[in-house]
């Protein structure tokens, strides 16, 4: 998300979660081009909603609210919140001074959209806050909360596309684009990466009984409902001009766990002709080298 300097996001909407100490739930804030702010919700107040589909039933139904003239369109099942106001973490001792400034500013931004105007204390803005805000349940159905169980996660399902075929594997996301490389970003041991070739055997996998030391931390998905990948990659994509594709980083990742040339993908511009046909070979030979060992379940 691309956020300015003075903690507004870039101008759009942004599905947004927030907690309160009654409540919790997902919201949508408007930024204007002249970083003002609405939040979805009646004039003058703020909905929450448990689930990302009940939020979708209500926008469906044709209820008024605040943001009707801006989200038509706008599938918000298929997007993961881009900010956490957790007004309940206000005024906590054992938040550092860092992250309690950083909690501050993510909830000025539902303080102001609600149009509450200069809160006296943390208190202040949490009751002001709560006081307008309703909890919108009226909309969920069953399911709807197992369909966000990965919403938000460190780890997500995500289906990756080789030569030899398409599995599902659980990804670190941040360990995937990190510049350190020992961090291992994918499902297995070192210098393994595990695709399983559909979400129920990797389900299988993640509710059965095992030694790895992986499944004592805090965030292994023991719980899960289900295993539907929340992306979709096709690796063989990979193009030497595109750095920013998922496809890049992806193979980057599988490199890196994979192989010791890692660095044979080169993050830099490929100006020329001969430039391009050069890191092309590359891509494509490790590639290969990745896809040969790849561990299949």
């Amino acid at each position: 998300m691309d956020v300015r300097n003075t903690g507004v996001p870039a101008p759009g909407l942004w599905l947004m979660g927030v907690r309160l100490a009654e409540m919790s739930g997902l919201t949508v804030l408007e930024v204007a081009e002249d970083e003002s702010l609405r939040v979805l919700g009646p004039e003058g107040g703020m909905y929450l909603f448990p689930t990302r589909h009940g939020m979708a039933d209500f926008l469906a139904s044709g209820e008024p609210h605040s943001l009707d003239d801006g989200m038509d369109g706008v599938d918000v099942t298929s997007v993961e919140p881009g900010y956490l106001a957790d007004f309940d973490l206000l005024g906590d001792p054992d938040v550092d001074e860092d992250d309690a400034a950083r909690i501050w500013t993510e909830c000025l931004l539902v303080v102001e959209a609600c149009g509450i105007e200069d809160p006296q204390s943390f208190e202040d803005a949490l009751a002001r806050v709560t006081a307008l805000t309703t909890c919108r349940d009226d909309f969920e159905q069953p399911g709807y909360e197992e369909r966000d169980y990965w919403m938000g996660r460190d780890i997500q399902p995500v289906r990756l596309t080789l030569p030899s075929g398409s599995g599902v594997t659980l990804v670190a996301m941040d360990d995937l684009r990190a510049r350190d490389t020992s961090a291992h970003p994918f499902l297995g041991g070192y210098g393994q990466v595990v695709l399983f070739r559909d979400p129920a055997a990797l389900l299988a996998h993640i509710r059965a009984d095992g030694t790895e030391e992986i499944r004592e931390s805090m965030w292994w998905p023991g719980d899960a409902p289900h295993c539907e990948p929340v992306l979709s990659v096709d690796v063989r994509t990979v193009d030497a001009r595109d750095r920013t594709s998922d496809a890049f980083d992806f193979l980057c990742g599988l490199a890196r766990v994979l192989t010791n040339r890692y660095r044979d993908l080169r993050p830099g511009k490929t100006n020329s002709d001969r430039q391009i046909r050069q890191e092309t070979e590359r891509i494509e030979r490790l590639l290969r080298e990745v896809n040969g060992k790849v561990t299949w379940r």
